[in-house]
């Protein structure tokens, strides 16, 4: 008896033991496993990859250009074509909206207009509202809707009576049109509105709206939302309109038709896997590729100091297989003339992506690259978020890798320098939802109830988000429910 009670006594002493000692070994090998996880998914082999990826030092010196330069110019263009032309003096209240609105629109952000601008736009009586100019912003500010639309097509229908310049008129009629074939128009609606923005576009590239000084700002029009949506069905008339123009320079035309080319390759290739893609499409997406590159090397050696025709030269290496020359090479360039010109870095990083030329790991230390610049008035640090994000999105891991509990660290640290900063240009929505969700993933619930609340508990929902974690379910536990 007493040998049983001994032996029951050891036993429950293990029990006890093993229980003391089995979360915290449980709790190692779970970190042991992520770190290994990490270094498997981001560890730089030798060879081609590094190879791949050298290039030149991040241009991060303040003194490099960036897009603050380019705002400048733009800024004075937008005054001049447009603020200059309204009646200021008459309507106080149209004059503050739309001078707040057009510095959103030249700050050159990738995100929503603030609430308190959204609610200064709805406050209009569209009725009430004649001049062109200022009914081309509110349908600009306003979001995709019937009102959208209505301010559009009035602003259309009262352009000929203004004294706005050609360009300007051809601003609202390409977003009207853009704002109706979200509407899912007809055909023929679009085919019909598309004639009028033709008209438009090659009356204002001949009047006097773009100074020869000003070619950088047609250029970042040209990539506007509203053109990219009327280049999609009308590439090659608009690019013969830039290129009949003597107001245009030379590297415009150029980029234009580069463009128009690399658009037209990919479409002729397809979005089939390699092995589906025929003979006849390869050889579409060869030829397309050719003559873009030549258009694209012309508009770049004509002027080096714009980063866009570099920026497409990356599409244009990612479809060539870099057999010319490497993607590296060209972002280089672009950053070289912009340090922060998002569609670089954007690019650039898509082409990282596995399916391309890359791999996770290059992904990550390119990710890596731009945060150390550490130039948090710029987009560039925000790419380390990003690059993590597009991974996550890219291996289909519903965000399991933010699970890692030294990247979600390092991830949330770069977001929050980024609120330190008095404006901070990143979209502010993404940024605060994004970090709710990694600090979710590591039990962070502090963290997730900060940035929610930021956002007064309305998080950005987007696809991305949507697919890493049930946004309701985040909302309630930041409340404690």
């Amino acid at each position: 008896m007493r040998l049983l009670v001994a032996g029951l006594m050891i036993a429950a002493l293990v029990l006890v033991v093993v229980f003391m000692v089995w979360k915290p070994l449980v709790a190692a090998y779970e970190s042991m496993r992520q770190a290994a996880t990490k270094r498997s998914m981001f560890a730089l082999p030798g060879g081609r990859e590094l190879e791949h990826m050298r290039g030149a030092p991040l241009p991060s010196a303040a003194s490099a250009p960036s897009e603050k330069d380019f705002q400048k110019q733009y800024m004075a263009w937008l005054d001049r074509t447009i603020m200059a032309h309204y009646p200021s003096d008459k309507d106080a209240k149209g004059a503050a909206f739309m001078r707040e609105s057009l510095d959103y629109l030249g700050a050159n952000y990738d995100s929503n207009p603030p609430a308190e601008m959204l609610a200064m736009e709805q406050s209009f009586d569209l009725n009430s509202v004649n001049d062109p100019g200022l009914l081309l912003m509110i349908g600009i500010v306003e979001p995709v809707s019937q009102r959208q639309r209505d301010a559009l097509d009035k602003a259309v229908a009262l352009m000929p009576g203004s004294t706005y310049p050609k360009f300007i008129w051809f601003l609202a009629a390409s977003n009207a049109d853009r704002a109706h074939a979200l509407d899912n128009a007809s055909f023929d609606e679009l085919k019909t509105r598309d004639a009028l923005s033709l008209k438009y576009l090659e009356q204002g590239l001949n009047d006097g709206s773009f100074q020869p000084g000003e070619m950088s700002v047609l250029r970042w029009r040209f990539n506007g939302n509203s053109m990219k949506n009327l280049f999609f069905r009308n590439g090659p008339e608009v690019a013969r309109i830039f290129d009949a123009s003597s107001n245009v320079a030379p590297w415009v035309q150029e980029y234009v038709e580069g463009v128009r080319y690399t658009d037209a390759a990919w479409v002729a290739r397809g979005t089939s896997v390699v092995q589906n893609v025929s003979p006849q499409s390869w050889s579409g997406f060869t030829e397309n590729l050719a003559s873009a590159r030549k258009h694209l090397v012309a508009s770049w050696n004509a002027n080096p100091h714009d980063p866009a025709a570099a920026t497409e030269m990356i599409r244009v290496c990612m479809g060539e297989n870099e057999a010319t020359d490497t993607m590296r090479m060209w972002f280089d360039r672009a950053v070289a003339a912009d340090f922060d010109f998002r569609a670089a870095y954007t690019q650039f990083e898509w082409g990282l992506r596995p399916r391309w030329l890359g791999s996770y790991a290059q992904m990550n230390a390119f990710g890596e690259e731009c945060a150390a610049t550490g130039r948090y008035d710029t987009c560039v640090p925000f790419q380390r978020v990003q690059v993590a994000l597009d991974m996550s999105e890219d291996a289909g891991d519903r965000g399991q890798e933010f699970r890692n509990p030294q990247l979600a660290a390092e991830l949330l640290v770069v977001i929050d320098k980024y609120f330190m900063e008095p404006n901070p240009p990143i979209p502010v929505a993404y940024a605060h939802t994004a970090a709710a969700i990694i600090a979710h993933k590591v039990g962070r619930t502090g963290e997730v109830k900060r940035h929610l609340a930021a956002l007064n508990y309305k998080p950005l929902r987007t696809p991305l988000f949507a697919r890493m974690v049930d946004l309701q379910a985040l909302v309630r536990e930041a409340h404690g429910e």
